[in-house]
């Protein structure tokens, strides 16, 4: 009984990750694209 309450908390925990995923990645790459024009632009004004 405790093992199939664990399996169960298991793929509990793989869904709320997936989920997680799914929201922070557009989060991540928007960061990242703001870190490229802020560096674009940091190397613009020194240049």
């Amino acid at each position: 009984m405790g093992v199939t309450k664990k399996s169960g908390l298991d793929i509990d925990d793989k869904k709320a990750f997936e989920i997680e995923s799914k929201a922070t990645k557009p989060l991540l790459m928007a960061q990242v694209c703001l870190k490229r024009i802020c560096d674009r632009n940091i190397v613009k004004s020194l240049a």
